[in-house]
């Protein structure tokens, strides 16, 4: 009973962490994150993050996108 309890709370713990972590980023958050569709494209200073797109290196990297 104790080890179920522990758990929930660090499983809440890593949940506010997320928030917090996000919150600070200004990432777009909604209330259902099954439904939510990141942007194509994000960029901030010298990070760029790319969703869903091809990469082309030597040889063609294709993104799996939603399962």
């Amino acid at each position: 009973m104790i080890m179920v309890m522990m758990m929930m709370m660090i499983i809440i713990i890593i949940i506010i962490i997320i928030i917090i972590i996000c919150d600070a980023l200004d990432t777009e958050m909604t209330d259902k994150w099954c439904t939510h569709m990141p942007k194509p494209k994000y960029e901030e200073e010298d990070v760029t993050v790319l969703w869903n797109r091809a990469v082309h290196t030597d040889r063609e990297v294709t993104a799996i996108g939603h399962i």
